[in-house]
């Protein structure tokens, strides 16, 4: 009995060890092909971190602590962690990606348009945006067809933008990707997808402009439904009444609000910018909005 539970204790401790093997072999693995990407960027920004881990059953690396410092710059910028899923390193640009960057540290004063730093600081926005964005995505080579599953930025006491959309007949060579600026009209849209959530920054913009006109929050709100019940009045497009709709819903409760374009039958760009109807483009992309 002892020696079978010897045996078992030998085999369990071994196969510790080798799993912490492995993982310090991925981890250094890990660590020189993130140094190499470094490296390519050492004539736009000095990067640093602290440290990196690699999750040995999905093959998730995560960095930890990361510190950018732009060339001809005195500002530096932190991120908290990187997430890297999922990552095509043998094509250019790559093929799919899966990423989140979670934390990027923006000081207010360290902003360079003085607008937008006024702006972010009448706002309530006094010391800093910790942002947070990801990405996912696809590219079909052979069916030149890209579909982003997700693109998500945003910031803390600020909100979330969320866009995914799928595109075709998209081609991403590097030899000819140059040639997109007289291609582009070409590229079939099949569907897009737009959500705000909002985390502050609809009433914080409201505020802002019932402070600077001298009204309420509430007369303000009152004033921007009441406009745009005149242009529901004014439209007898059924689309564009339940757009405004939302949008009514919205400004009362700011939460939520998408925007859905799914045409009855995939349209190149090019015939979308032929049609100056902005309610036969609203009807042709089949628009949606709903706000939660």
């Amino acid at each position: 009995m002892k020696k079978r539970q010897l045996i078992i204790s030998g085999i369990v401790i071994l196969l510790l060890i080798s799993y912490i093997g492995v993982k310090n072999y991925a981890k250094q693995k890990a660590e020189e092909k993130i140094n190499r990407e470094i490296a390519k960027m050492a004539n736009v920004a000095h990067i640093d971190y602290k440290d990196v881990s690699v999750n040995l059953f999905s093959s998730d690396i995560h960095i930890y602590n990361v510190e950018v410092s732009p060339v001809n710059s005195n500002n530096k910028f932190t991120i908290k962690e990187i997430s890297i899923y999922d990552f095509d390193d043998k094509s250019s640009p790559p093929t799919f990606l899966n990423l989140e960057v979670e934390g990027l540290s923006l000081p207010i004063n360290q902003i360079k348009d003085p607008a937008m730093k006024k702006t972010l600081t009448d706002l309530g926005y006094k010391d800093k945006l910790s942002l947070n964005y990801s990405i996912k995505y696809h590219y079909d080579k052979d069916d030149k067809k890209l579909k982003l599953d997700k693109f998500k930025i945003g910031a803390d006491e600020l909100g979330d933008l969320k866009i995914n959309f799928v595109l075709g007949n998209l081609d991403l060579d590097p030899n000819k990707v140059g040639a997109l600026i007289f291609t582009y009209p070409q590229v079939i849209l099949y569907k897009l997808k737009i959500k705000y959530e909002d985390d502050s920054l609809v009433e914080r913009i409201l505020k802002l402009q019932a402070k600077q006109q001298n009204k309420t929050v509430k007369q303000l709100k009152k004033e921007i439904e009441e406009n745009i019940k005149k242009q529901i009045a004014a439209t007898n497009n059924k689309i564009i009444k339940e757009a405004l709709d939302e949008f009514i819903d919205f400004i009362d409760n700011p939460d939520e609000i998408t925007i859905s374009i799914k045409p009855d039958k995939p349209l190149p760009l090019g015939r979308l910018m032929r049609e100056n109807n902005p309610f036969e483009l609203i009807k042709l992309l089949n628009v949606k909005v709903d706000a939660d």
